[in-house]
């Protein structure tokens, strides 16, 4: 009966550790929503960045380094002094959910200020399928010459129905984006974190469980 007992509990917890593995690897291998996210192709085409602009989209481009590809905002020259930052001169992407549950959403790049003037934003908009909107956004102001990682998300209330992501320019100048990554979740990066301690919890189960067989038997013989 103790030996069955025994197996029974290692068998139980090979298992949490398999179905826990195979879902931290599900949840590690999210696709990213986003088409062209490193600006790799030409924009402006079917499902891909779209650049909008009132008066002149000139200052909006693909542009390269010689090491990578980047979006580019120019609004040094804006013809445009009054523009709002999230809807004039940006680059936008929608994708549009067709079932699921998902809810809350990651996004995460790098922005790369060219000038000292100007305040690079990141918008994170979610419409559910009741029409509710959610809105999450990054503004950086660093120092300019450095690319800077940013991480943002935002849930709604219910299932959602659309996400858009919105790159802008706050100001006059130059700002960079690059290496985007929209995924349906919280953030990449803990399913390890999470996978080792719900796999430690388990081992201290275990443990528990074969220490009260070893004990108890003596127990009940020395009473």
């Amino acid at each position: 009966m103790k030996r069955t007992i025994q197996i029974t509990l290692i068998l139980s917890a090979v298992t949490a550790f398999v179905t826990i593995g195979v879902q931290q690897y599900r949840k590690a291998a999210r696709p990213n929503l986003l088409r062209n996210a490193s600006f790799d192709s030409p924009m402006d085409t079917v499902e891909n960045w779209h650049r909008i602009s009132i008066l002149d989209t000139s200052g909006l481009c693909i542009e390269s380094d010689g090491q990578r590809n980047y979006a580019l905002i120019d609004t040094i020259h804006s013809l445009n002094e009054d523009r709002n930052p999230y809807t004039d001169q940006i680059f936008a992407q929608k994708y549009k959910f067709t079932g699921g549950s998902s809810r809350t959403m990651t996004l995460r790049g790098s922005a790369f200020k060219e000038t000292a003037d100007g305040m690079a934003v990141v918008m994170l908009k979610l419409a559910d399928r009741n029409n509710k909107f959610v809105r999450n956004v990054y503004r950086c102001e660093d120092e300019p010459g450095k690319w800077v990682d940013f991480e943002i998300s935002a849930t709604a209330k219910s299932a959602l129905d659309m996400v858009e992501v919105i790159l802008g320019l706050n100001g006059s100048g130059r700002v960079r984006f690059d290496d985007l990554d929209l995924v349906s979740g919280d953030r990449r990066g803990l399913e390890l974190a999470t996978g080792l301690f719900l796999g430690v919890v388990i081992l201290v189960c275990l443990a528990a469980g074969l220490a009260i067989l070893e004990i108890l038997p003596r127990r009940l013989l020395a009473g």
